[in-house]
């Protein structure tokens, strides 16, 4: 059966955890949006392929049960937990689960995920990377061997990552940034893309952080509410299929935000605007990161 004349009708179809309630319109890439229900009892907006191919299985609940089924003693289980690859592993999720980690806005906090396999267990982690990761080891030594996402914006999984050396992380993100002094670039970006968040759904009257973005928090609200694009609003921001993001018009990556001057210019509340998070996405994988 189709929906129109284009989709079709998913309407009460179950995908695991999730049960389609109705359609929700088209994105701006042309995909259609359906309401689900999770069976936690949250309401989701998933654009149907997703569904279909089984991308988004849940509301994310299943991701954070998963997570917290990690916390049990792996020391009796493998007797790694001493050793470097176990670190990476664990620094991986760190940075994808834990909203309190401070590099947490660069991954999970940019829709950034790690397999349900490699959340699993270590064992599967090590299972599918220890081979590879003993031969650069072999070649460049422990210290400078480290976990690299083949595609940036892409997830953590065995067809994403590889073993790269720490220069060579640094050349490969280098390129998205003019800066020369990349560490102060990625701390000003994190400090200014949280205090954006803090201002915009903190529910403050006025903010310290006022003076970074060039305008009070109401007119940042309308100055983005301006831009909403259909079906766009406050209650679905964020990142995963169907919700949006704050995108910035000239990318980060032509700033050099270790210099007070660029960091105005490339966070002034002008240079910002709505984006669905599958065409940030997609802008990101064009070269256009932030």
């Amino acid at each position: 059966m189709k929906h129109g004349s284009h989709f079709n009708n998913l309407t009460g179809k179950i995908f695991d955890r999730l049960q389609v309630i109705q359609f929700y319109g088209i994105a701006k890439n042309g995909k259609a949006r359906w309401e689900c229900l999770c069976i936690c009892g949250n309401k989701i907006v998933v654009v149907g392929s997703q569904l279909v191919e089984g991308k988004t299985r849940s509301c994310g609940c299943l991701q954070r049960e998963v997570a917290k089924r990690l916390v049990i003693n792996m020391n009796s289980t493998h007797g790694m937990t001493n050793t470097r690859l176990f670190r990476i592993w664990s620094g991986m999720k760190t940075r994808c689960l834990n909203p309190k980690s401070k590099d947490y806005p660069n991954y999970g906090g940019r829709g950034i995920t790690i397999c349900e396999r490699w959340l699993e267990s270590f064992e599967n982690f090590k299972e599918d990377m220890y081979e590879s990761y003993l031969k650069h080891v072999e070649e460049f030594g422990e210290k400078d061997t480290s976990i690299e996402r083949i595609e940036v914006m892409g997830n953590y999984d065995p067809a994403n990552c590889q073993w790269a050396t720490i220069k060579e992380q640094n050349r490969n993100t280098r390129v998205t940034a003019k800066s020369e002094n990349f560490d102060e670039h990625k701390h000003w970006n994190r400090v200014l893309m949280s205090n954006l968040n803090h201002m915009l759904f903190e529910n403050y009257k006025k903010s310290k952080y006022e003076k970074d973005f060039g305008c009070s928090i109401k007119e940042l609200k309308i100055h983005l509410e301006s831009q909403f694009l259909e079906d766009m609003t406050w209650s679905n921001h964020g990142n995963g299929p169907g919700k949006w993001t704050i995108d910035h018009i000239e990318p980060v990556s032509k700033f050099d935000l270790s210099k007070e001057t660029d960091r105005l210019k490339c966070f002034y509340y002008t240079n910002l605007r709505p984006l669905w998070w599958e065409d940030n996405i997609k802008r990101s994988k064009l070269g256009y990161n932030d």
